[in-house]
């Protein structure tokens, strides 16, 4: 869903494109830190904005873990807030109902508190997301 909040690029046309989809809501464009992966613009997306399946295509590839190709079957367990863990920006598979943990305090005032207690931190990005280098035709 994350890869909706782009247009699908066409490397062979000399029209202008436009990056990023104005109808998708960029509060809803999540990266998952400790994997790195690319985005392949090329491709259609798999996804319309209702969270419904339009395409077999994978945007989202070369995914890797620990710097080895993602295996597949691997399980992982995902922080994320309560919104995203009950359906909220309607992405697939997430309705609550894989809910391993529910804290009783909000995601902002952890990151506050935690903030607040190292009164020194370097919120940076780390770069483990990039397009694919595909998009000169």
């Amino acid at each position: 869903m994350s890869a909706l909040n782009f247009n699908q690029i066409h490397p062979n046309t000399k029209d202008i494109q436009h990056l990023l989809n104005p109808d998708f809501r960029s509060y809803n464009f999540d990266v998952i830190d400790g994997l790195y992966y690319e985005f392949d613009l090329t491709q259609a997306p798999r996804y319309n904005l209702d969270g419904e399946k339009i395409s077999d295509s994978h945007r989202i590839v070369n995914v890797k873990f620990n710097e080895q190709p993602l295996d597949t079957e691997q399980e992982f367990l995902v922080a994320t807030n309560n919104y995203r863990a009950q359906g909220g920006g309607k992405f697939p598979h997430l309705d609550g109902s894989t809910v391993v943990i529910e804290a009783p305090d909000e995601n902002r005032n952890i990151l506050a508190s935690y903030i607040q207690d190292e009164k020194n931190i370097n919120p940076s990005a780390d770069g483990n997301w990039r397009f694919v280098d595909n998009l000169m035709g």
